[in-house]
């Protein structure tokens, strides 16, 4: 079962990123090396997110002090 109200949305950003490739490749090859930039920050953002959650039992990230809890 799909969801039908986003359809319309997906193919209408579909369309629109179909013609901006066309149109500038230069451009979509900037936008893509910023996603690759971005990546890593979002995965931190969700560690951080699940550990204030309690959800994660530890933190890999660069302020892990082993032996205390982050708060």
């Amino acid at each position: 079962m799909t969801n039908t109200t986003s359809e319309p949305i997906i193919a209408r950003l579909k369309t629109k990123a179909e013609r901006i490739a066309a149109a500038d490749p230069q451009k979509v090859a900037e936008i893509e090396a910023r996603l690759e930039n971005v990546r890593p920050l979002a995965e931190r953002i969700d560690k951080r997110a699940l550990l204030k959650a309690g959800r994660l039992d530890q933190f890999d990230g660069p302020n892990r002090r082993s032996g205390k809890k982050a708060h």
